[in-house]
């Protein structure tokens, strides 16, 4: 037995991804410029999750394991934390995003 990581898919990217990126760049300029929209109006914003209970990404296995199965990988307790940016530089405030079904599975209005 070893220490092994457990294992998963890893994530895709096209093979023009690159080309993707200019052409997107190349849109919002040309929509910026022609509508003369204000550095204000213009956002940018990422969401990440925030797992509430994490556990660890290693477990014991034989060494000669292929696959690995790891306890909670499907853990889905967690929260999302959305961090947005406007072009002229200043940063909107944060928003912490839950859900639950039950009332006592979110945080208090106060």
């Amino acid at each position: 037995w070893s220490r092994h990581a457990t294992t998963q898919a890893a994530q895709k990217v096209p093979k023009n991804w690159e080309s993707q990126c200019d052409d997107t760049f190349l849109r919002v300029v040309c929509r910026v410029r022609m509508r003369d929209i204000p550095q204000e109006a213009i956002l940018n914003g990422d969401q990440t999750g925030l797992v509430i209970t994490p556990v660890s990404k290693k477990t014991w296995a034989p060494t000669s394991a292929k696959q690995v199965e790891g306890f909670g990988k499907e853990e889905k307790r967690q929260f999302t934390l959305m961090i947005t940016t406007m072009a002229s530089g200043d940063m909107l405030p944060i928003q912490s995003i839950w859900s639950g079904k039950t009332e006592q599975s979110l945080p208090s209005a106060s």
